[in-house]
This record gives structure tokens, C-alpha cells and sequence, in this order.
């Protein structure tokens, strides 16, 4: 998903709401097992060319117990506030998220967000008990 941020760039500390539904789909999101749609909810502003973008995703995964290893879905809420910068020429675009032709795409920094808030253990359920070996 790219967004045109023109009339932000333009209104500096004005906010601007901006909400879509849609599959995380692409190369940013080929190792991340999501289930249907997401909904991504964000509020952009800018102060002399940094673009902050809060808001909040909705998605689901799907994931494998690591008690029973059986597969489940686990809806993931996830709040979040960074900053865009213009593309620069000296800074490693790896270690920022940036912006160019008055063009932004979220989609690194909710691949990010979704890997940070992954589980590290998974759990289908708390009454989830382990196979009993016969």
C-alpha cells in the first residue's frame, strides 16, 4: 500500500486520518503467515519533512503450538508511532523509514511491527497439554 503524502508534507502539525482494509500481501510479508485482512489505522503529521504516522493494526496470524504443534489463529492488536524521513543519500535505508515523491508505504514498518510482537512462545490455548506419547 503506498499513500500520496502531499497535503501532509503541506500542512505542517496538521493530522490527517487514514484508514484501509486489505490482505498484507507483497514481498515484505512472503514469510508472515497472516489470515485474510488486515486493518491498518493511521494519523499522519509532518513537522519540517518528518512524517510521524501513529495508529494501530489489526491482523491475524497463524501459528504453530509449540505444546500440541497444531496450527491456530491468534488476532494481533498493535499500536504504533514512528517517523518517516525523506529519503536520504547518507543514511541506510535498513536502519530508518523513509518516504520519496510524496509517496509513503507503511508496509516495512508493520512487517517490523508484526515480527517484534510475534510470540516467542506459541500456545493454542492455556488448557493445551502435550500429546501423550503411547
Amino acid at each position: 500500500m503506498t499513500i500520496s503524502i502531499g497535503d501532509v508534507l503541506r500542512s505542517d502539525g496538521t493530522e490527517f486520518d487514514f484508514s484501509y482494509r486489505a490482505p498484507l500481501v507483497g514481498e515484505e510479508f512472503a514469510d508472515l503467515d497472516t489470515v485474510g485482512e488486515a486493518d491498518v489505522e493511521l494519523k499522519l503529521s509532518a513537522v519540517d519533512g518528518c512524517v510521524r504516522v501513529r495508529g494501530k493494526l489489526k491482523v491475524t496470524v497463524r501459528l504453530v503450538c509449540d505444546v500440541c504443534l497444531e496450527p491456530y489463529e491468534q488476532v494481533m492488536v498493535l499500536p504504533f508511532d514512528e517517523e518517516f524521513l525523506p529519503e536520504p543519500d547518507k543514511l541506510d535505508p535498513d536502519e530508518i523509514y523513509t518516504y520519496a515523491n510524496y509517496r509513503l508505504s507503511p508496509d516495512k514498518m508493520l512487517r517490523d511491527l508484526i515480527l517484534l510482537n510475534w510470540p516467542m512462545r506459541c500456545r493454542c490455548s492455556e488448557e493445551c497439554a502435550a500429546p501423550i506419547n503411547g
